[in-house]
């Protein structure tokens, strides 16, 4: 569901945190925990808005990875402390 928001979001990103379709992702377990973290430490080292444009754009990486690689790509980033925090344009 919420990747037919992500394009939207890139452009208004302070709509995700109280989007259904978030909502939803994180009831079905398709937001795990290791996004949070992520989301979070983006947003710590970015702000608010940049760091959930950094989210977005990890995010429209499920429309072309396996969801399970984007997870295990996410935790290596955060595990090893070396996350680029200037995100390429989607």
């Amino acid at each position: 569901m919420l990747d037919h928001y992500l394009d939207a979001l890139l452009t208004k990103p302070g709509a995700l945190e109280r989007s259904e379709a978030l909502h939803q992702a994180r009831a079905e377990g398709t937001f795990t925990t290791v996004h949070e973290a992520f989301w979070a430490a983006a947003k710590k080292a970015l702000g608010d808005t940049e760091g959930t444009k950094a989210m977005v754009k990890v995010l429209l990486l499920h429309s072309h990875q396996q969801h399970a690689d984007v997870v295990t790509g996410i935790r290596a980033a955060l595990a090893s402390g070396s996350a680029r925090w200037t995100m390429p344009t989607a």
